[in-house]
């Protein structure tokens, strides 16, 4: 069983038939996969805030410009590979 697989058996996400391709189909996040997200998003802050601690103010605002761009090309390179319908 692949990742979307456990996922959906987790009740964490849901397997939505395409109204323009019955080929194919979306995923969607259920609001058990919300919850989880936002516990998961919470902790990670709160992990990241301690290890970001030990920096100096303009150390942190630099990473954290830095961090945005990465994040940010990555995003504009996973939409280009993969076209939203």
């Amino acid at each position: 069983m692949g990742v979307r697989g456990v996922m959906r058996h987790l009740g964490l996400v849901a397997r939505i038939p395409s109204p323009h391709d019955r080929r194919s189909a979306h995923i969607r996040v259920t609001a058990r996969g919300r919850q989880l997200s936002r516990v998961i998003e919470k902790q990670v802050r709160a992990d990241v805030a301690k290890l970001v601690a030990v920096l100096s103010r303009s150390d942190r605002d630099r990473f954290a410009s830095v961090l945005t761009h990465i994040v940010t090309t990555a995003i504009d390179q996973v939409s280009a590979a993969r076209p939203l319908d």
